[in-house]
């Protein structure tokens, strides 16, 4: 109220407060998938690539890209588990791909969710509304894989 006279809308407060230049702003740094999975495995850490699956849909990374990247960066595992959901809310299940291409390429495999909203008001976790189901067996691995 002090800084404006009024209470800003959500674009006059970053253009104002957060933006470079400006009193709030603080410069964002980025580390290559290389670095990050050095610092990652310094600190005793497991190196997973996240969700490859929205690399293709979102970026348009190739198979090939996937692969140039797990060679760069040399990761433990991949999330093949994964399933995308695009835009329009379609459900994208790549998972037998994306586990295939860990078996070639020496990688264990994780499972991941987002966060997504069920009729628009109530956000849930996991894959709530689908038949996906993963055995026993595999979930006991991504455990044991995690906890090496």
């Amino acid at each position: 109220m002090v800084d404006f006279g009024h209470i800003p809308n959500k674009g006059e407060f970053i253009e104002t407060i957060m933006n470079e230049n400006c009193p709030a702003y603080v410069r964002k740094r980025t580390l290559t998938p290389k670095k990050a999975a050095k610092v990652i495995r310094k600190a005793g850490g497991k190196v997973v690539l996240a969700h490859p699956v929205a690399y293709v849909h979102e970026d348009n990374f190739t198979d090939e890209d996937i692969l140039k990247l797990v060679k760069e960066m040399q990761p433990d595992g991949i999330e093949a588990n994964y399933l995308y959901i695009d835009r329009n809310g379609k459900i994208i299940d790549e998972t037998n791909k994306w586990n295939k291409f860990a078996k070639e390429n020496n990688l264990f495999v994780t499972v991941g969710t987002d966060f997504h909203k069920k009729e628009g008001v109530y956000k849930e976790i996991g894959f709530v509304n689908t038949d996906f189901k993963l055995e026993d067996e595999v979930i006991d691995k991504i455990i044991e894989n995690m906890e090496k």
